[in-house]
């Protein structure tokens, strides 16, 4: 189960490494500039030394461009609201860890491989999808599907799709499964969570 539950390659780590240069000073007004914005901090914190201080730079863009309290919440599904504010808090730290991490070690696993940024389609609750290809050097196009949305901060992204799989529904599934076979309370994920952001 444990390997189900970090099993999920991280979607930006997939991806951010082969935007073609955009503008990455953008507002944030737009939810395609939002990606392509995203993209380009991605990998100008992939610059950063190995290790704490490339770790420490994609923290800083995954606080900067993404819903990270709603990503938490949505993985946990009807068990967030089970969950004590110590335990939400201790979930929400555990989530930044390791997709910071995911972030840092994974970027530039395909080289030469490049993204195109298509054009956004109203979602639900008032969201967007923000269509887009990876182009690997095979020739193989990977479909991804950016959802954005409005947070308090504003424009943030809230989850991707790839080939119409959502990477965070993937996550719930895996956690809501632990949690049932686990005493159905949510502690025993939350301690599983911090012992492996704590890696």
């Amino acid at each position: 189960m444990r390997s189900l539950l970090f099993g999920v390659v991280s979607f930006g780590a997939m991806i951010a490494a082969f935007v073609m240069p955009a503008v990455s000073a953008a507002p944030k007004t737009d939810p395609v500039d939002l990606v392509r914005t995203v993209a380009v901090d991605l990998t100008e914190a992939v610059k950063a030394a190995p290790g704490a201080p490339r770790e420490a730079a994609m923290r800083s863009v995954l606080q900067r461009e993404f819903d990270l309290p709603y990503i938490a919440s949505a993985t946990m599904g009807t068990h967030w609201n089970e969950a004590s504010l110590d335990q939400q808090a201790r979930i929400l730290a555990a989530v930044e860890t390791t997709e910071a991490r995911s972030y840092a070690q994974r970027l530039g696993t395909y080289p030469g491989a490049t993204i195109t940024v298509g054009t956004a389609t109203v979602g639900a609750n008032g969201s967007w999808i923000v269509a887009s290809s990876l182009n690997l050097p095979s020739g193989q196009s990977v479909r991804l599907a950016w959802e954005v949305h409005v947070a308090p901060q504003g424009l943030r992204v809230a989850d991707v799709k790839v080939e119409g799989v959502s990477l965070f529904t993937t996550k719930r599934t895996a956690y809501d499964s632990y949690i049932r076979s686990h005493g159905g309370t949510v502690e025993p994920l939350v301690q599983v969570l911090e012992a492996h952001a704590s890696r």
